[in-house]
């Protein structure tokens, strides 16, 4: 069963989430974690590893869930579901849920080819397109009932509890097969 079945009604992106915009540097953001495009992969694939940058350097923070889209070039899909605290460049858009029940709604619409072509229809530039942000934030989205986005909740809940449960168990299988061949090749 589809869960945006029945749901005639839209509402603009803006009505479960918003830009942090807020600026700090960032050595005031008690986090080690910085992310600027170049540790963004492409077509939605995560970060590669995290960046560096001067403790001075102003920065938008984000949090753990908050959803990071790289600003340039929206056609390379750059996006990550932010699993800690951290800092970002301002090339790196950084939306957050208006309330947590559409933490997992906002990643599954961001997540979307439909929305990167979205953006992509009101970026200015065209050698180094950027996304319009009053542009993006008029996309439009299914209105969920109270219902149906508890479902929703619960069956993403499910999925990111396997993933992580995934992860740990890559890293733990990636750890074994290192002291296996470190033990091998003595």
């Amino acid at each position: 069963m589809e869960l945006t079945q029945g749901c005639q009604e839209t509402v603009p992106l803006s009505s479960i989430c918003g830009f942090v915009s807020e600026k700090e540097t960032f050595s005031e953001i008690d986090s080690s974690f910085y992310v600027s495009t170049e540790n963004i992969l492409q077509d939605k694939q995560g970060i590669s590893s995290f960046g560096t940058t001067k403790p001075n350097e102003r920065v938008t923070p984000f949090q753990a869930k908050d959803v990071l889209v790289s600003n340039i070039r929206p056609y390379f899909k750059k996006m990550w579901f932010a699993t800690v605290d951290g800092g970002c460049n301002s090339d790196v858009l950084c939306f957050r849920a208006t309330d947590t029940q559409y933490t997992y709604l906002l990643k599954s619409i961001l997540y979307q080819d439909k929305f990167f072509d979205y953006v992509m229809s009101g970026a200015k530039g065209t050698k180094m397109p950027r996304g319009d942000k009053k542009h993006i934030m008029l996309y439009t989205i299914p209105l969920f009932s109270d219902d149906n986005l508890q479902r929703f909740n619960s069956l993403a809940l499910s999925i990111e509890e396997n993933q992580a449960k995934n992860r740990q168990q890559m890293a733990l299988l990636t750890s074994l097969k290192d002291m296996l061949l470190s033990t091998l090749s003595h």
